[in-house]
């Protein structure tokens, strides 16, 4: 109780000394496109005596602060010495100095733990009680990771990014992420900028150093699951040094990864070293080695600089992303000017949404603000529903599994539906829609564009209501059905196309789809079931009911501008109904 006093009274007079200090305020900066966030890593000194080589990181936060405009600062781990070695500050000793050191942009870092952070912590039983005191409760990081890693692992969102950082160092699990946490994380995002950081390497730039290849089957399944993710950058440090590259894993199932970015931003204060020029996808650790094939690591180097402190710049404007890195001078000594010396850039252009079979909601909002020039692809059997509201989005979206449901109005966003996705608009609207085989559109709503069937449609619901329009033509291949749900004789479902094309070509089955076991009467018309403004031409070649009705057959009305249909008794012959009877 006496340290817990002890340590809450240095913590608070650090506040009122670090608020003297920080001589540049963040509290004007405005959201906006283009924004900024920066990068720094392993900020530790190189014996423990005061645990922070803080002349560099004073340094490098001062420019940070005054020159980058940045919203945001992630930290890969190593701030601090940690008590190891001939250390001979103390943790909080060390953590004071980093908070000090950092003060110019300390409110707005999100710092993980390296490696450092956790010697001299309390291990019997394990419990980071230094870094939650002094690291996770000061800066109020958030505390929505697992169970046994609040505030060491958690994820959060600025504008159109969406966070992760990782523990490494959890004990019986070093080296290695919750794997599980971080899919479901990835999973809900809906955000289309996705950045994941970490303090090891996912492939080693340095031989003798620990990084994720000492378990490269839970490696393989992390990159795995940045690549579903939409995570295009992992950021990293542990080599006292810049390195980028980019990394294809193929899993022992043949699984291949997209190119991903590592980005070893390890030059922020601790002891600088060289590169040998070669990456290490396996290092042999507590048994574990080199998987069987076809799984294989690719690494391609993208630049590299040594012996200078730096730092990055991640500016995200729409869906491109750039990223610099700024590196001190002179070299290899507190920097008192920063050159460039590296950038590079990537778009963002696809989405995927629906991993693990989550059900999200889209606000018009976000994809108007996040989403210019970013396609959605619809997975999983989850739910995506597109909610009430308008928005100009005019990117494709596909729908490949479980359904999405339109509230909203999207009239710029074509749709193509496939592989038994469904489309299911309430009362909402879209651009041109194309059914792909086992790809379904239904509901009441409007397309705005043309409506081409090569797999399902079905006009309004079960229980209503029962009107589709199309703003452009309806165009049914031999491929195509087109449902007609009938309630009564009077609510059944109904296709209208109107507009400037106005035009209906039929083709392939029609399903009659009788509900809430409604049975026509003979001779019962259904007309203007599709209607066409200039003109409809071809005719079903199939005409199919559910449930069947034995009295009454179902004859086709083909119009000039419209079709039909009518319920009509089914005419028995003499010979065969004799045979019915004896039967």
């Amino acid at each position: 109780m006496n340290r817990l006093n002890s340590n809450r009274r240095q913590r608070l007079v650090m506040l009122l000394v670090i608020l003297s200090l920080a001589l540049v305020s963040f509290s004007g900066l405005a959201e906006a496109e283009p924004w900024s966030f920066a990068v720094v890593g392993d900020q530790r000194d190189s014996d423990g005596s005061t645990g922070v080589n803080g002349p560099v990181i004073q340094a490098m936060a001062q420019d940070i602060a005054l020159n980058r405009g940045v919203l945001l600062v992630l930290c890969g781990g190593d701030q601090i010495h940690g008590r190891t070695g001939s250390a001979t500050a103390t943790l909080p000793q060390m953590y004071q100095n980093w908070l000090t050191a950092m003060a110019p942009i300390l409110g707005i870092s999100y710092p993980v733990r390296g490696n450092h952070e956790t010697y001299g912590e309390i291990s019997a039983p394990y419990y980071p009680y230094y870094w939650d005191f002094w690291i996770a409760q000061f800066l109020s990081l958030p505390q929505n990771g697992p169970d046994e890693e609040k505030g060491m692992t958690y994820s959060f969102t600025k504008a159109n990014a969406f966070f992760v950082g990782v523990d490494q160092f959890m004990p019986d699990y070093e080296y290695r992420v919750n794997q599980n946490w971080l899919d479901e994380q990835l999973a809900a995002n809906i955000l289309p900028h996705v950045f994941v950081y970490g303090h090891l390497p996912a492939v080693a730039v340095t031989e003798d150093l620990s990084s994720m290849a000492y378990y490269p089957l839970n490696r393989d399944a992390f990159w795995e699951s940045l690549g579903d993710g939409g995570c295009q950058v992992y950021l990293c440090g542990h080599s006292h040094l810049y390195n980028r590259a980019t990394i294809t894993v193929t899993d022992v199932k043949g699984k291949i990864t997209p190119p991903i970015t590592q980005l070893v931003v390890g030059a922020g204060g601790g002891p600088l070293e060289n590169w040998d020029g070669s990456y290490y996808p396996y290092q042999s650790h507590a048994g574990h080695h080199r998987p069987p094939g076809p799984e294989d690591v690719t690494t391609t180097l993208g630049n590299h600089l040594e012996w200078q402190f730096g730092y990055a710049v991640v500016t995200i404007n729409g869906n491109q992303v750039s990223i610099t890195y700024y590196a001190g001078l002179p070299v290899n000594a507190v920097p008192t000017s920063w050159e460039v010396k590296d950038t590079f850039s990537y778009v963002v252009t696809s989405k995927t949404l629906g991993l693990n079979n989550v059900s999200q909601q889209m606000d018009p909002q976000i994809l108007t603000s996040y989403y210019p020039g970013v396609a959605i692809n619809k997975t999983g059997t989850g739910t995506l529903t597109l909610s009430a509201g308008t928005s100009p989005y005019s990117q494709p979206i596909t729908v490949s599994g479980g359904k999405m449901r339109v509230y909203g109005h999207y009239a710029s966003a074509p749709v193509t539906v496939i592989g038994g996705g469904v489309t299911a608009l309430h009362d909402g609207s879209l651009n041109q829609v194309i059914s792909e085989a086992d790809g379904s559109l239904v509901g009441t709503g409007t397309v705005f564009g043309n409506l081409t069937n090569n797999g399902n449609v079905a006009p309004g619901f079960y229980t209503g209501p029962w009107i589709l329009d199309v703003i452009g033509s309806y165009a049914q291949t031999v491929a195509g059905t087109f449902q007609v749900n009938i309630g009564s004789a009077t609510e059944y479902g109904q296709l209208r196309i109107t507009g400037t094309l106005g035009t209906a070509t039929l083709n392939g089955v029609l399903a009659i789809d009788l509900q809430n076991d409604f049975v026509p009467a003979a001779n019962q018309v259904f007309p203007n079931i599709i209607t066409a403004s200039n003109g409809l031409s071809g005719t079903f070649s199939q005409i199919i009911v559910a449930p069947k009705t034995p009295t009454l057959n179902w004859q086709p009305i083909y119009g000039a501008n419209s079709f039909g249909l009518k319920a009509v008794p089914k005419t028995i012959v003499p010979q065969l109904e004799l045979l019915l009877l004896q039967d």
